[in-house]
């Protein structure tokens, strides 16, 4: 599956609060030369989501994906990167169950996210689950994270889901991705523990 989430669709009054007031800045001047700079600068604050698609994508999603188990709590687990392959192109085979996204900034890679919609284990009724959530480092306090789940929620509301779960479990500034959620209008509903043996 290809293609571009475009910026419209349902989505929580937060949410699109967030992204309005994102695109009002990214369109606000900010001092200096006007012109062909003010441009240069708005295409690369500009960030696009995408389902991925093609080997490429997955290399490149493999390669982000690599980054995100060294940053996380499970680091000294090694990294199994065929199988990580071989998930994630079943994923991208299953396009009506799994959902893979990408965010792009400055023509580079910013983000990702995987994924899927299915039965709650309790009920018939449709939940959309996040398997995987990332932003690079550098590309954190963009607009990456919000598009990429307001991307994710309209992909799983097209499928029926009546419900979308997030759960951190990465150890990757939980405090700040708390804050984010909450502020989007996710609530808490529990914990993840770990323990190492």
């Amino acid at each position: 599956m290809a293609g571009t989430i475009e910026e419209h669709g349902p989505r929580t009054d937060a949410v699109a609060a967030a992204v309005r007031s994102r695109n009002s800045m990214r369109r606000s001047p900010s001092g200096g030369g006007a012109g062909g700079d003010a441009d240069a600068a708005a295409r690369e604050s500009f960030v696009r989501i995408r389902f991925a698609a093609g080997e490429a994508d997955l290399d490149a999603w493999l390669a982000l994906g690599e980054r995100l188990h060294r940053e996380s709590v499970h680091a000294r687990l090694p990294y199994a990167g065929d199988k990580v392959r071989k998930a994630y192109r079943r994923a991208a085979e299953n396009p009506g169950r799994y959902c893979l996204l990408m965010a792009e900034l400055g023509g580079e890679l910013a983000g990702i996210l995987y994924g899927e919609v299915g039965e709650h284990m309790f009920s018939r009724a449709l939940g959309a689950t996040v398997h995987d959530f990332y932003v690079t480092p550098g590309r954190r306090g963009t607009s990456a994270a919000i598009k990429m789940l307001h991307g994710f929620r309209r992909w799983a509301g097209e499928r029926g889901a009546v419900a979308l779960y997030v759960s951190v479990s990465s150890g990757i500034a939980t405090g700040r991705t708390d804050r984010f959620l909450r502020r989007i209008g996710f609530r808490c509903t529990g914990g993840n523990y770990v323990h190492m043996l």
